[in-house]
């Protein structure tokens, strides 16, 4: 009985060892798993995305040209262009989800075939290039995927926005119109800008819940705490705050993929 008994604590005392060795080790993996993303470190983060989508800006339907079209239908057709933004946040708040600010800029492009002053085609070739330029405020919804196995991350941003423009003829440089008188002082010179806003609202996908592990070595060598593919609307209204000139609101669907820092 004796030797039972001491047999008995021997494992009590092996047991014990094992559970002080094992609840450190176990406490710390919990920790380490409590959200999906890595943890933060520093007080600010980055995002960085790349997006595309099709743009067709109201443009394409101001004034008439002699044919019943407008002019921009009729030297550069109606269709729309595919629009590539590329995007840089600064996050300044991690908690509740995450919010900040950050900046994007754009290239879209018309091609066509220029016309004399009496409407007839010509055969020269035109280019109507516009880079859109936008400062932003965000905020994303990514409490709820961070720490459960729902993926989607809702978010908001909205925020000012300008559009440089340029024309450019067949030989790749600005268009420049004399104004019908000699000398340069009435030149009209075919580039521009506009003010306006900007609002996109769009739901993200974290991907870090599919491979975690993955997820983990690619933050180790990369510094990415999280990756998401993202569909939003935007809806533009660059008009010059309802100014004369060249309008090129819209609203349209974009796709792309964000890398979180």
């Amino acid at each position: 009985v004796a030797f039972a008994v001491r047999r008995a604590k021997r494992r009590l005392w092996v047991a014990s060892a094992v559970l002080l060795v094992a609840i450190p080790a176990m406490s710390s993996s919990a920790e380490a798993r409590e959200t999906i993303r890595p943890r933060a470190k520093g007080l600010f983060g980055y995002g960085l995305e790349f997006k595309g989508g099709v743009f067709l800006p109201a443009v394409v339907d101001q004034g008439t040209a002699s044919d019943g079209t407008t002019p921009f239908r009729q030297i550069f057709g109606g269709d729309a262009a595919p629009i590539f933004t590329l995007g840089l946040d600064l996050e300044v708040y991690r908690g509740y989800g995450t919010a900040g600010f950050g900046g994007t800029v754009g290239y879209y492009a018309f091609e066509g075939k220029g016309i004399f002053d009496d409407g007839s085609p010509s055969e020269d070739s035109t280019g109507f290039t516009i880079l859109p330029l936008a400062l932003e405020v965000f905020y994303r919804f990514d409490w709820l995927a961070d720490r459960t196995w729902f993926p989607l991350v809702p978010y908001v941003r909205g925020g000012i926005a300008y559009n440089f423009w340029w024309v450019t003829s067949g030989l790749g440089k600005v268009s420049r119109d004399d104004g019908g008188t000699p000398g340069v002082e009435d030149d009209v010179i075919g580039e521009g800008g506009k003010f306006g806003v900007v609002g996109t609202v769009g739901v993200a996908i974290l991907l870090n819940g599919a491979e975690p592990d993955s997820a983990q070595n690619l933050y180790e060598s990369t510094g990415i705490r999280g990756t998401y593919l993202f569909g939003e609307l935007q809806a533009a209204r660059i008009d010059g705050f309802g100014g004369k000139g060249y309008d090129f609101s819209d609203d349209t669907w974009n796709l792309g993929i964000y890398f979180e820092f």
